[in-house]
C-alpha cells in the first residue's frame, strides 16, 4: 500500500485564457469579476489515489503575455505534466497551443504528458443561444478534441466561471502524473527535472 505522492504540473496559456480563475475557483474562491494579470503563483490540488493513497499535485500558474516568455521556462523545471489552456471563444489562443506552447512543453519538459483544456465553455453556450453568428467564432469541442489527438493530448473543456469540470481538469491531471515511473515523495529530498513515461 503506498502512502502520499507529491508531483508538480504547470500551467500555461494565451493570456486572458482563465488559468488563474480557473485554479482560484478550484481552491474554493470565488470566479473573480475582473481579470488578473498573472506572473507566477503556486496552488495545492489533492486527489485520491485508487489503492495508492493521495496525490497532492501543486500547480504553477503562469503569465501568457508575449512580455514573459524569457520568465515562463523557469516554471516547467520539475513538472511532470503541463496543462496547456485556451480560451474556446477565442481561435488565436487555440493556434498558439500547436505554434508556442506545445514546443516550449517539449523543450522544456521532454515528454511528460500533455492535457488540453478549452476554458469559458458557459459564453459559447450563451453566444449559441443568443448570437449564431458570434458562436459560429468559436471553438468546437470537435476541434479542440482534433487538436488534443494530433499532439498527443488528453482533452477536456471546462468553464471557470459557473465550475464545469473545474475540479476534473486537476483530477485528470493528478490520476496522469500518478502514472508516471516516477513520482517525488515528501522527504525525499530535493526536486530534480525527470522525464515523465507513461506506464
Amino acid at each position: 500500500m503506498l502512502s502520499n505522492y507529491e508531483t508538480c504540473a504547470v500551467l500555461v496559456g494565451m493570456g486572458r485564457s482563465g488559468k488563474t480563475a480557473m485554479l482560484m475557483v478550484n481552491q474554493g474562491m470565488p470566479f473573480p469579476d475582473v481579470y488578473i494579470p498573472t506572473v507566477f503563483e503556486n496552488y495545492a490540488h489533492r486527489t485520491p489515489l485508487r489503492k495508492k493513497g493521495v496525490l497532492e499535485l501543486s500547480l504553477w500558474d503562469t503569465a501568457g503575455q508575449d512580455d514573459f516568455d524569457r520568465l515562463r521556462p523557469l516554471s516547467y523545471a520539475d513538472s511532470h505534466v503541463v496543462i496547456i489552456v485556451y480560451d474556446v471563444t477565442r481561435r488565436e489562443s487555440l493556434d498558439l497551443v500547436t505554434d508556442k506552447y506545445l514546443e516550449e512543453a517539449r523543450h522544456f519538459c521532454g515528454r511528460a504528458p500533455i492535457i488540453l483544456v478549452g476554458n469559458k465553455t458557459d459564453l459559447r453556450a450563451e453566444w449559441e443561444r443568443t448570437d449564431p453568428a458570434r458562436a459560429a467564432e468559436t471553438v468546437s469541442y470537435d476541434m479542440g478534441a482534433a487538436v488534443a489527438d494530433y499532439i498527443g493530448a488528453k482533452f477536456i473543456e471546462c468553464s471557470a466561471k459557473d465550475g464545469t469540470n473545474v475540479r476534473e481538469v486537476f483530477d485528470l491531471a493528478a490520476r496522469t502524473a500518478a502514472k508516471c515511473k516516477k513520482v517525488p515523495r515528501p522527504g525525499s529530498g530535493p526536486r530534480r527535472h525527470q522525464t515523465c513515461r507513461l506506464s
